[in-house]
């Protein structure tokens, strides 16, 4: 069932490691040029060992290569079962290959594949972009290696530093964040706001790590002071140049359009310290006033999807809005110690397109039934709505639970009395 799903394999966690390291192991033929691409670059790491003194072995790195997709994947789970558009043309294993080498910690593979031009530019990889994998594996002699050779091939080393800086923040990687500063290829923070340089920084304050964070802002505050230090140093007694407001407008704190979007990721990731540090600082709980009102800038609603308690906790005290779209949602994913916080801040119980009441009943979640009860759940046309879903699905202990409530379960009526 798993192969034909279209969620992302990043996102399948262990189930998803499991199973593609079962069917990776197994013998089964005809799989996608995409995995067995994966076998055949266990099998040459496995052969590698020999030169390295590495026992992870042929099923290890099988294992090891999973687990990263499962964790990382941007692939669906469908696309990687099924034939790539992409997977037919040339290049596309060393390209394969070179990410997972830089995921392992193959240095030889990876100076010997980085050497060659086409490999450092593709987009599509089922391992990601090599850059960034050496960057989530902490393999900073691989991070060298792939700036070295993107400045040989005459392309754009400080944009690919910036995508090591993110995807180092992205997993919390203090040591990779300070050694991509501290990088002699580092590009700096260009000289005003929206400089791509300040913006591309200006995303890998996106992580989970507040330390890594708090790193982040350290450098932007000291660097951003000493380029105006030195400007003005330098144009000391001549007329103003100005460039020197712009520089000086990079200093000021973080927006509230800039804060908002990072307590987004904050809150659908369940980053509990990160949202409390974002809010201290300024972040807006409702999300960025000009865009309130969308999915995508509402982080209340962000947490009650992803079921991160903690972090709609620490909203609500911060006095989010509940707008109803919360109970709803939570209610859709079953998360229901979600839904008791929502209750316990008077969230409205029936309040939806589909009312909390039904989602319960199709989810068979007696307990979530009888909470939503409890806090006046109405089984009026949402009990008509429940009963309806329970006969189509099947669900008999529901329809009895509805009936003992007073709904009809079989002419979609209320029963009276």
């Amino acid at each position: 069932m798993l192969e034909d799903v279209e969620e992302k394999v990043g996102r399948t966690g262990p189930l998803g490691a499991a199973y593609l390291s079962q069917v990776l192991l197994s013998k089964q033929t005809g799989l996608s040029p995409q995995l067995e691409n994966m076998r055949q670059i266990a099998s040459r790491f496995a052969i590698d060992d020999a030169n390295t003194g590495s026992t992870l072995g042929y099923s290890g790195y099988i294992k090891a290569l999973s687990l990263r997709l499962a964790s990382n994947g941007f692939s669906s789970m469908n696309s990687l079962f099924h034939p790539h558009p992409y997977a037919e043309t040339s290049g596309i294993l060393e390209y394969d290959l070179l990410a997972a080498a830089a995921y392992m910690g193959k240095f030889s593979i990876a100076r010997e594949l980085s050497a060659k031009e086409g490999n450092m530019g593709l987009d599509y990889s089922t391992m990601g972009q090599p850059q960034t994998a050496a960057a989530i594996a902490e393999n900073t002699a691989i991070i060298d290696l792939f700036l070295q050779q993107t400045k040989l091939h005459g392309s754009s080393v400080g944009s690919v530093l910036q995508r090591q800086l993110k995807a180092a923040s992205r997993v919390g990687s203090v040591r990779v964040v300070e050694h991509l500063l501290a990088s002699e290829f580092n590009p700096g923070l260009g000289h005003k706001r929206d400089h791509p340089y300040f913006e591309g920084f200006h995303e890998a304050l996106s992580t989970p790590n507040v330390e890594v964070f708090d790193i982040l802002m350290r450098y932007k505050e000291t660097t951003l002071a000493n380029n105006l230090k030195r400007h003005k140093e330098r144009y000391s007694g001549k007329k103003e140049t100005r460039i020197t407001p712009l520089m000086e407008a990079q200093l000021a704190p973080l927006t509230e359009a800039e804060l908002a979007p990072l307590l987004h990721e904050a809150a659908e990731n369940g980053w509990e310290s990160m949202a409390s540090r974002l809010l201290d600082m300024g972040a807006p709980a409702d999300g960025y006033s000009y865009c309130r009102g969308h999915d995508e800038h509402m982080p209340l609603l962000a947490a009650c999807k992803s079921g991160s308690e903690g972090v709609v906790r620490i909203l609500l005290q911060h006095n989010a809005n509940i707008t109803g779209l919360e109970m709803e949602a939570a209610a859709k994913k079953g998360r229901i110690g979600t839904v008791r916080i929502l209750l316990e801040h008077f969230a409205d119980s029936n309040r939806g397109k589909t009312p909390p009441i039904v989602s319960a009943v199709k989810l068979e979640y007696k307990e979530m039934f009888h909470l939503l009860l409890d806090h006046g759940a109405e089984l009026g046309e949402a009990g008509l709505m429940a009963a309806k879903e329970a006969r189509k699905e099947g669900l008999d202990s529901m329809l009895a639970l509805l009936e003992q409530h007073g709904v009809s379960i079989g002419d979609g009526l209320v029963a009276e009395g």
